[in-house]
């Protein structure tokens, strides 16, 4: 395998081991602060649901809180008058006020009248109203000063309802009675409470929840239709929510049910496969780079240098030089390869030296004699020329060796070579 694959297979498996252990970590911290931003947002919802409602018991308070200091009000509730009553606060006059219900009490707890409207202005069936305990819970309020507001649950479905001291309109007088004012918390009102909200509310007349929901502890703002908590489940794609609502006798009488996709939930898994395709085609790309950069920067130099050492190698010369430009390891390699090669050349040479010439005399030896006579008989044949040998032979030196010493000897064998013969 060569150096460019093995490069390539390290930065593949390092890779892999970053996005094996940076992946995970990532999306569990995005999947940390996308369910912040989720519960964060599902709450957000839930307030506001319940808001909406307790909007509603507002404006349901204001409008009593004005018929009680009405002073013709203060007059009827000392001396009822059926007459006044029918144009004043009958059937056609809760019409525009959109109310369900309005109930006069005496001074003493005892009801002076009692009328009740439906959106189609029928008159609605409250057979036990009267005999609820949420009418003793109005006996028992009638001389609070302070204007009170809550849910009944009546024959007719889930009520807004509110009641106030009745004053005259300076606040004067004597206690006098109690007006009571009701509104169905029916599909109408829904419909309004969901264009306000813009969230798919819904109203369960049964009290009972699901099994296996999360229950979210203190998480709404205190508010007199139910408490603080409220309760969850959840799909891939949805939150179902669940928020128990109570009465005036702070009794469980019914659910709101409110889906809530989960976009946040959705934009964090479309992020995270975003960053996952980024970081692929990044590997990729740099993948891609590296095989170059190695190419240009690494093999292709290594190839000359290989590719000039086995040319060498062939031709079994030690006279070139390896040719790669550059100051960073791979110059800095043929220069030390082409400081070898010199070494190399120059002990060849003195090799070749002393294995063809005589050590002492610095003449050509026996080999190169040969070599040499089987060079000449072959450029003669070529040439077809004439050859002449000629030998010298040194007579008794052995003498001359005992006479003068082997030192002596020794230089007059060296400076033979520099003998010349007298021409004719």
């Amino acid at each position: 395998m060569g150096i460019r694959r093995k490069l390539l297979l390290t930065f593949i498996i390092c890779f892999g081991l970053m996005a094996a252990i940076s992946l995970p970590l990532l999306q569990r911290n995005m999947d940390e602060s996308y369910a912040t931003i989720e519960r964060k947002d599902l709450t957000a919802h839930m307030g506001r649901m319940v808001q909406s409602v307790e909007v509603g018991l507002q404006s349901l308070r204001s409008q009593c809180s004005d018929w009680a200091v009405w002073t013709e009000m203060y007059d009827y509730a000392s001396r009822p008058d059926a007459a006044w009553a029918m144009q004043n606060i009958g059937a056609n006059a809760m019409a525009p006020a959109n109310l369900s219900l309005v109930m006069i009490y005496g001074a003493k707890g005892q009801l002076i009248s009692m009328v009740t409207r439906n959106h189609q202005g029928e008159e609605l069936a409250l057979p036990r109203l009267l005999t609820s305990a949420y009418v003793k819970l109005l006996s028992a309020e009638t001389q609070s000063r302070a204007p009170h507001c809550g849910l009944m649950k009546t024959d007719a479905g889930l009520m807004l309802t509110c009641w106030s001291r009745i004053l005259r309109s300076d606040s004067t007088g004597d206690f006098v009675g109690t007006v009571v004012m009701g509104r169905l918390l029916d599909q109408t009102l829904l419909a309004k409470l969901r264009e306000q909200t813009q969230l798919a509310i819904e109203l369960h007349d049964s009290p009972m929840l699901p099994q296996g929901l999360q229950l979210w502890p203190a998480a709404l703002s205190s508010a007199s239709i139910g408490k603080r908590d409220f309760w969850s489940a959840h799909e891939p794609n949805v939150y179902h929510l669940y928020y128990l609502i109570q009465d005036l006798l702070q009794q469980d009488v019914a659910l709101f049910t409110l889906d809530v996709t989960r976009d946040v939930h959705e934009q964090g898994l479309l992020l995270y496969r975003q960053v996952r395709r980024q970081l692929a085609w990044t590997a990729l790309g740099t993948a891609i780079l590296l095989g170059f950069l190695v190419h240009f920067l690494v093999i292709r130099r290594l190839r000359v240098v290989t590719n000039q050492l086995v040319s060498l190698a062939k031709e079994s010369t030690w006279h070139s030089r390896i040719n790669i430009k550059g100051t960073d390891e791979l110059g800095i390699l043929s220069s030390s390869i082409n400081t070898l090669l010199g070494l190399i050349e120059y002990q060849v040479t003195a090799l070749k030296s002393l294995t063809l010439t005589d050590a002492l005399t610095g003449l050509p030896n026996r080999r190169e004699f040969d070599a040499r006579l089987a060079a000449e008989f072959s450029r003669k044949q070529r040439h077809k020329q004439s050859l002449a040998l000629l030998m010298l032979d040194v007579d008794y030196f052995k003498r001359y060796n005992d006479r003068y010493g082997h030192p002596a000897g020794d230089s007059a064998s060296k400076n033979s070579h520099r003998i010349r013969f007298p021409q004719r």
